[in-house]
């Protein structure tokens, strides 16, 4: 017999919190590119969705949300001596 459970909650309650958590990086990095990922965590903190500044750094690497100011360009055609 299938219990129903998964019908009243079918995301558990930790995928639902990374994703709204994730959201609120998103939508920081998108109003302001240059940011790292310790103001893109103040930000998402003041819109409601408080975390570590560890957790941000994953979720920003994961998704690669790099600040526009943090890495350099590769140069040249990749072939080094």
């Amino acid at each position: 017999m299938i219990t129903n459970s998964w019908l009243q909650q079918p995301v558990p309650d930790a995928d639902l919190v990374a994703a709204y958590r994730a959201n609120a990086l998103f939508d920081a990095h998108q109003d302001d590119p240059e940011f790292g990922h310790r103001l893109l965590a103040d930000e998402a903190k003041a819109s409601g969705q408080p975390m570590a500044d560890r957790t941000a750094w994953r979720i920003c690497h994961d998704n690669q949300w790099f600040s526009v100011f943090g890495r350099r360009k590769a140069r040249g055609n990749g072939m080094r001596p």
